[in-house]
């Protein structure tokens, strides 16, 4: 058997089009021996930090044995033991082939022409597989995608040949699915174009460009039986081009589910994102081939074409370990005349606030409570913080906007109440620091402000004016489907004679998560219940088991990026460096990484309470 990995996988933060967990893909190919994997979600990087992580955890304790071997090595090497180093080297050469390769990604939409044209609808963008071989393509993967979204979005965040060529450093690209330009064009008989087209991919990309193979060959009723022979015409001219211009080829399965079972539950899912009923004619279809196929189901699907399997092994080896995890980058706040250092600027402003507190003869209680205060928040870096934002909370006051005493553990901080941030005294209510700033527990500040309907985006304005658009940005979060809304979804794409509603307020049903077992039970009265739903299907245990599995498959699967909760966060260099970031209709820059992500990306965060009259605004509700 040839080695495999799979370079062309979509996760669940392809929205509501992939259906496979992070985790679950990459305990699948771990299970089964593939040394590392791709993930390339449509247009977006939105899981490469929960991959990351994951991958991390996997690697553990190989990365503890080598560790422990590099220790060896550097004692055998100062004793001269020749012997017990070739040993060791060996041993160390073993474990490092022992770790699982995480492979950043996003399968992108170029452009026709330019990514800012906006005066064709068809030009949504064709299809591309791009990866980053190190760090260096890692940063510029994401400069791409950020300028794809803030710059080229059309239907699709879309980038053209133009980026690619600029921020090609570091990139692996691969020729994509039907969806691609090449593709398309053979698919369409357009062989010329397409061949100038991958001279073009060639010049730029050189021996880091691959042609990729597809075969999804529909085996079951209710697929796309089209694809396969289509597939067949592409990748025929795609093995001609490889062979006339030396250019590799590689096989790929379109990943959007981890396993051959999943494909019902997908499919539902397609419904659900596109708004169509099962029985629709004219719906979108999938093969029902995209799930995480084995190694050995490549090699079957493969066998004539060896070469594009170990191709795969060729782009993994090509694949630097970095981390994408850095220390804290804290924004540089402006200083006033007179001051150089953040800790003796926040000290004054501090003294100063507690004098209109508490009155000019502090008791020894309140300075050393102070004192122990800016220490704390000396040594753990964070002076910087504190005076962003008593800055942007004072300004806010300033110009009219009404602003919340402050919640969350922050009311125990003096600093912050002398500050202005917080309207509590946690001297006299006896309020811990300690749950807000902890020097045993490194984490970040976390202050939760609200400011009021109108002034908000005033204050919001301000910090963008004055640190710069480059780098401030909001976080965005993720909506997921909960075990109520998997089973209205899953009931609700089976036809318009199903009485949702009526489902909905039903009040014998109960809603927890929907993975376990008493769960089957709401399922079965959802039966009972309502026949409609199952009308077209044989629902004794066989039948309940699927629409179990459908239902707790598609349950938590992310829906969108709804931004109920915004938070704010700035840097002292643009965020694009560091971070993806997208834009949204009332050009709000908004990091495509959740608040957890951002935490620990390790920068400056504050909360600002997104009330219903603004995320009406956004989301035309």
């Amino acid at each position: 058997m040839h080695p495999f990995i799979h370079l062309h996988v979509h996760s669940q933060y392809s929205v509501l089009d992939g259906q496979a967990s992070v985790k679950a893909l990459v305990d699948k190919a771990i299970a089964d021996g593939m040394r590392g994997i791709a993930l390339t979600d449509h247009g977006n990087m939105f899981g490469i930090k929960e991959f990351f992580d994951y991958v991390e955890k996997k690697n553990a304790d190989v990365k503890k044995e080598i560790k422990t071997i590099k220790k060896e090595i550097e004692s055998f090497q100062e004793s001269g033991d020749s012997a017990a180093l070739s040993e060791a080297e060996s041993r160390l050469a073993v474990e490092k082939g022992k770790l699982f390769i995480p492979i950043f990604g996003c399968e992108m939409y170029v452009a026709d022409n330019s990514m800012c044209d906006r005066d064709n609808k068809k030009d949504t963008g064709r299809h591309l597989i791009v990866l980053a071989k190190n760090e260096k393509g890692y940063h510029n993967l994401i400069k791409i995608v950020s300028s794809a979204w803030t710059e080229g979005y059309y239907y699709h965040p879309r980038t053209d040949k133009k980026q690619l060529e600029e921020h090609r450093e570091g990139l692996i690209v691969c020729s994509a699915c039907l969806g691609g330009e090449i593709p398309k064009l053979i698919a369409n008989d357009r062989i010329e174009e397409a061949e100038e087209s991958v001279l073009w991919f060639k010049r730029v990309f050189g021996d880091d460009y691959y042609l990729e193979l597809q075969r999804h060959k529909a085996t079951v009723p209710n697929a796309n039986h089209e694809t396969y022979p289509i597939q067949e015409k592409v990748n025929k001219v795609l093995v001609e081009l490889s062979k006339k211009h030396g250019i590799k080829l590689i096989c790929t399965n379109d990943v959007h589910f981890v396993n051959e079972a999943d494909a019902e539950a997908h499919d539902r899912l397609i419904c659900i994102s596109t708004g169509t009923y099962l029985d629709d004619p004219k719906r979108m279809l999938y093969t029902k081939q995209e799930w995480m196929k084995t190694q050995q189901e490549m090699n079957d699907l493969f066998a004539d074409v060896p070469e594009a399997l170990d191709n795969t092994l060729e782009v993994l080896d090509k694949i630097e370990l970095y981390s994408i995890d850095h220390a804290p980058i804290l924004p540089n706040f402006p200083l006033p005349e007179g001051f150089t250092d953040n800790n003796d600027y926040l000290r004054h402003l501090v003294y100063e606030g507690a004098k209109k507190r508490w009155g000019d003869n502090l008791s020894d209680e309140q300075r050393e409570r102070i004192d122990f205060e800016l220490d704390t928040i000396k040594n753990m870096g964070f002076p910087g913080y504190f005076l962003i934002v008593q800055d942007f909370i004072n300004a806010g006051r300033k110009i009219g906007v009404s602003v919340g005493p402050g919640r969350g553990s922050a009311a125990g901080s003096a600093v912050a109440y002398c500050l202005g941030i917080t309207q509590i005294d946690p001297i006299k209510y006896d309020l811990l620091f300690e749950r807000f700033l902890n020097p045993d527990r490194i984490s970040l500040p976390d202050i939760d402000i609200d400011f009021d309907d109108d002034g908000r985006a005033d204050v919001l304005r301000y910090v963008t004016n004055k640190y710069g658009a480059e780098k401030v940005a909001h976080i965005i979060t993720y909506g997921t489907m909960a075990a109520k809304s998997a089973i209205k979804d899953v009931a609700s794409n089976l036809g318009d004679n199903v009485d949702i509603d009526e489902f909905e307020n039903t009040p014998n049903i109960k809603f927890a998560n929907i993975s376990k077992e008493e769960d089957l039970n709401h399922c079965r009265f959802v039966i009972d219940a309502f026949p409609d739903i199952t009308k077209d299907m044989d629902f004794k245990e066989k039948g309940l088991e699927l629409f179990m599995k459908i239902t707790s498959d598609i349950n938590r699967k992310n829906e969108g990026d709804a931004k109920m909760n915004e938070e704010v966060f700035s840097q002292k260099r643009p965020i694009i460096t560091y971070a993806l970031i997208i834009i949204n209709v009332l050009v709000f820059v908004f990091s495509l990484f959740n608040e957890n992500i951002i935490e620990m990306f390790a920068v400056n965060r504050t909360y600002i309470t997104v009330f219903d009259q603004y995320y009406r605004l956004i989301t035309g509700i």
